[in-house]
């Protein structure tokens, strides 16, 4: 231990002038500019994911590996599926087993550099509480050379080689038998996605957009003559658009469609973006009547390393849009480009 540069042991006292554990996680981000965080926690709940998520959601191509502990059934099932939606993020959950309890809390900052990491070990599960309130004592341990770095990293492997890939099929399962159990932990159940949220939870859940795997948009009518689509300045982040911009700026991404790969051209005129060229991505149209409007969502799935994203368009009424729209709404991920009824839907997981 002596060879590491920096060794911080904290109590967590808000009374006493000490910063919340997400305060100082954040500021190990910002300083060290790291752009992964491996979190690794015995119990989750959804606002915890969302925290940790927003904190690293603003540095370049940011990445997340998420280890979380399932005894007891009290990690809210939600947790797993926000985790999972993270975009460029690995998830795995340590099994049940007879006689013995996942009960580790460790928190592994890092980069594609080998000369810094930060390694946080203490009594903070993945919980909101944990992370800003509640009184929880932990290290962290700063590594700032290739060697120490190393150590840190093997350090946090050992638990994640603990755990197997969180699938769809594991994750309903484990929602299954969560629903039954007849007592959950009043703290994760407090921080479940469908309980009233602050101000400033409400902020972070929008702010969760930059970190997802899928967006979506109702059409409406804002289709520049039935080919197009004005973009919700909100969804900026998430297509990745700069954000010094002017009437005529210019971008243009690939995406994979319908009708093959295509490049689009994305333009910022009359104070919005816009897709300026979406129809060459499908044969239907995606305005049929210019009388009425479009009966359609944008569905924008972005790609892991390496792949592109991808678009497709789908009826507004379907299940499958019905679906998507409710687990949206399940995670508060959802809003609308205006206020009133003239406002189109738009969300993301």
């Amino acid at each position: 231990m002596n060879s590491f540069t920096n060794i911080v042991l904290g109590c967590q006292r808000q009374e006493q002038g000490i910063k919340p554990l997400l305060s100082l996680i954040t500021e190990e981000i910002t300083s060290k500019k790291y752009t992964r965080i491996s979190a690794c926690a015995a119990y989750a709940s959804f606002r915890g994911v969302v925290l940790v998520r927003t904190a690293l959601s603003r540095a370049e191509t940011p990445r997340f590996r998420w280890l979380f502990g399932l005894d007891d059934y009290i990690t809210d099932p939600q947790a797993l599926k926000v985790a999972a939606g993270t975009y460029h993020a690995q998830t795995r959950t340590v099994a049940v087993a007879p006689g013995r309890r996942f009960h580790a809390k460790v928190y592994l900052l890092d980069n594609s550099d080998t000369e810094c990491a930060s390694l946080i070990v203490g009594s903070a599960n993945l919980t909101a509480a944990a992370l800003t309130k509640n009184c929880e004592g932990y290290v962290l341990v700063r590594a700032e050379t290739a060697e120490e770095v190393v150590t840190l990293r093997n350090y946090w492997e050992l638990f994640w080689r603990m755990g197997v890939p969180s699938t769809k099929d594991l994750v309903s399962q484990y929602e299954e038998k969560y629903k039954t159990r007849q007592f959950h932990e009043p703290e994760v159940e407090e921080e479940r996605s469908d309980k009233p949220r602050t101000s400033k939870t409400a902020k972070l859940v929008k702010e969760s957009l930059r970190s997802s795997r899928l967006a979506w948009i109702e059409f409406g009518s804002n289709t520049g003559g039935g080919g197009q689509l004005d973009i919700v300045k909100k969804l900026m982040p998430f297509l990745e658009l700069p954000t010094n911009y002017g009437e005529g700026t210019t971008v243009y991404r690939t995406f994979n469609s319908p009708l093959g790969q295509k490049r689009f051209q994305i333009t910022f005129t009359k104070g919005m973006w816009r897709f300026m060229n979406l129809q060459q991505g499908f044969r239907r149209r995606l305005r049929p009547d210019l009388n009425k409007p479009s009966p359609y969502v944008l569905v924008i799935s972005r790609g892991e390393e390496g792949a592109d994203a991808s678009l497709k368009v789908q009826p507004f009424r379907s299940k499958d849009t019905e679906l998507m729209i409710q687990e949206s709404k399940k995670n508060g991920f959802v809003d609308a480009s205006v206020q009133g009824p003239s406002g189109r839907l738009f969300g993301w997981y």
